[in-house]
């Protein structure tokens, strides 16, 4: 069994969908849905959503984004909705027109139904000149 742990620095190619589950069920039992420091979930990218949390978690420690789980109105399983396979190829491209500098670590997730993905963002805060803008806006992630 996977430590929830493990999303965070495992090699790439080790992160699979039971891993991205258990992480997924472990912060809601932990109830890291609501607010957490380095974690956060996004159904699906609007705008500078995605983005705009990058910043924060890169300005401030780091940590992992979902694309693709519901942070709200779901409960185990059923937050993990994934967002279509172009979405991995936009979600880059809005990322590096808005956060040249500032790229986080995209790995796509496979979700069982073959469809859709569940977009894991893993975000060094060391590896990034600072402050990262958004808009010019700094964000932050408070505890």
């Amino acid at each position: 069994m996977p430590s929830t742990g493990d999303l965070y620095r495992v090699p790439a190619s080790e992160v699979d969908y039971e891993l991205v589950k258990a992480f997924v069920l472990s912060a809601e039992q932990a109830d890291l849905f609501s607010e957490s420091l380095t974690f956060e979930a996004k159904e699906k990218r609007d705008k500078s959503n995605v983005a705009e949390a990058v910043a924060a978690l890169s300005n401030t420690d780091g940590g992992v984004i979902l694309v693709g789980v519901k942070d709200k109105d779901a409960t185990g399983e059923d937050r993990i909705v994934g967002v279509p396979e172009s979405e991995h190829d936009a979600l880059a491209s809005n990322l590096h027109v808005l956060l040249p500098e500032a790229m986080p670590e995209i790995i796509p997730v496979a979700m069982p139904d073959g469809q859709r993905l569940v977009l894991v963002l893993r975000v060094d805060a060391d590896a990034v000149p600072h402050p990262v803008m958004v808009s010019g806006k700094v964000l932050i992630r408070i505890p």
